[in-house]
């Protein structure tokens, strides 16, 4: 088999295949009799009748198209380890010829990755900035302590107001009929939380206990029940209950028993040491990210659109998949987001670009710096899979390998090992700006 290359503009490359005609007459052969195998001819046994016959029985065409498939998938593999092209986009095949006393000649086009000029990647510099922690955080994160630990208690004699919770029991109707989805018994619905339609919730504030109240609203023109979608509702409420939330006080028993420590002081400097750390950490991973940013931006490459539309279809049918383990329909998530399929394709775009911006250029120089990836490292991935998911390590493997999702987990440890070797190469700016203060300004 003889393979000759083409490159093309927008990182396309020609492949022209030619198969040797011996090649050829022994698919026609094994075509025809693919056909007969599963054809039933008055006075042959299956798979018996003479080619001839075949032939009259199904046009030649028939024959043509099996010869394709046995010969062309086969060749492009074959094509593509010869040339050591890898394409990021489906083929599209071009049949010149395809006659069993000639040779066979298809052309297969591919857009391929595009050729990256790094720019600089190692001594790069950005500023690690740490946020101050304030009394005014430690205040805040005792705050949310009190509240974790809070109660809801009935209200005695209350009227609902915003933040306060009420019992109820709804019955929701459109057009005067009951629908799905809507009626509930004993509901806790926070007055102001935004969860009910709008307007439902506000009509509920001054009802006490044992009320009972009849709320009309509209539903959303975007609701994602498009048979609920715009129309107006009825909803017959009963107030069971008024409850609002009960706060424990601060005090070195409450601390006692909310933690491990045994008072307020304790606590208050435990709480700012971890969010100390917190804050450390943080300014260490935006450090990171702009260092890593820095190289990225710094590389020039076009991203072929073949490349982008593959990545928003992988993104969409990740999203499918997603809503459906979850028993959603994508439909339904359309209609929730008010966007059709192809406005979801635009919005992607954006988002898969980057990531194969960013790809491509870990990838170039992990190949300029001669990273690699060992078995060592790959199965020590592989076995961290293995805990997350809970399965033995060679099932993880095998599925990995079957689902050609083993490259992919490689490619991670590729970039991770790439990323590192950037970062460890950066040099930080201790320039004027260290720590900030909550206001933006420099903490003395």
């Amino acid at each position: 088999m003889d393979v000759s290359t083409e490159k093309l503009e927008n990182n396309q490359v020609v492949l022209t295949i030619t198969v040797p005609q011996d090649a050829v007459a022994k698919a026609y052969d094994k075509a025809w009799r693919n056909i007969a195998g599963k054809l039933s001819v008055p006075g042959f046994r299956k798979g018996k009748a003479p080619r001839k016959i075949v032939e009259n029985r199904v046009g030649l065409p028939a024959i043509r198209e099996e010869v394709f498939e046995l010969l062309v998938q086969k060749s492009y593999i074959e094509a593509l380890r010869q040339t050591d092209i890898k394409p990021v986009s489906r083929p599209g095949v071009d049949v010149e010829t395809l006659d069993e006393d000639k040779d066979m000649v298809f052309k297969i086009t591919v857009t391929v990755k595009p050729e990256v000029q790094l720019g600089q990647y190692k001594g790069l510099s950005a500023q690690k900035v740490s946020r101050a922690i304030t009394d005014a955080d430690v205040d805040s994160a005792l705050e949310k302590l009190r509240e974790r630990k809070s109660s809801m208690v009935v209200a005695e004699g209350a009227k609902l107001a915003e933040g306060d919770f009420a019992v109820i029991d709804f019955k929701g109707f459109v057009d005067g009929r009951p629908f799905n989805g809507g009626e509930g018994k004993s509901y806790p619905l926070e007055i102001g939380s935004g969860n009910f339609i709008p307007g439902f919730e506000e009509q509920l504030v001054g009802a006490g206990a044992g009320e009972e109240r009849v709320i009309k609203v509209t539903f959303p023109a975007d609701y994602f029940t498009a048979e609920l979608a715009g129309k107006e509702a009825e909803f017959k409420v009963t107030v069971h209950d008024v409850k609002r939330r009960q706060t424990p006080e601060v005090t070195d028993e409450f601390i006692k028993d909310s933690s491990e420590f045994f008072t307020v002081e304790q606590w208050r400097e435990n709480c700012r040491e971890n969010l100390e750390k917190a804050a450390l950490l943080s300014a260490r991973n935006e450090y990171e990210d702009n260092i890593l940013k820095a190289a990225v931006d710094g590389a020039v490459l076009t991203i072929p659109d073949a490349m982008v539309e593959e990545r928003v279809s992988e993104m969409i049918i990740d999203t499918a998949n997603s809503l459906k383990r979850r028993g959603l329909k994508f439909d339904d998530y359309l209609k929730y987001v008010g966007k059709t399929l192809e406005e979801l394709r635009e919005y992607n775009k954006a988002a898969a670009q980057e990531d194969i911006r960013i790809e491509l250029v870990m990838d170039a120089i992990a190949q300029a710096e001669g990273i690699e990836v060992s078995e060592e490292e790959l199965t020590k991935e592989i076995e961290q899979l293995s805990v997350q998911y809970k399965q033995p390590v060679d099932e993880v493997r095998k599925s990995l390998v079957k689902t050609g999702n083993i490259e992919q987990i490689a490619a991670a440890v590729l970039r991770r090992k790439t990323a590192k070797l950037i970062i460890d190469a950066s040099v930080e700016d201790t320039g004027e700006k260290g720590e900030v203060a909550e206001d933006g300004g420099a903490a003395q």
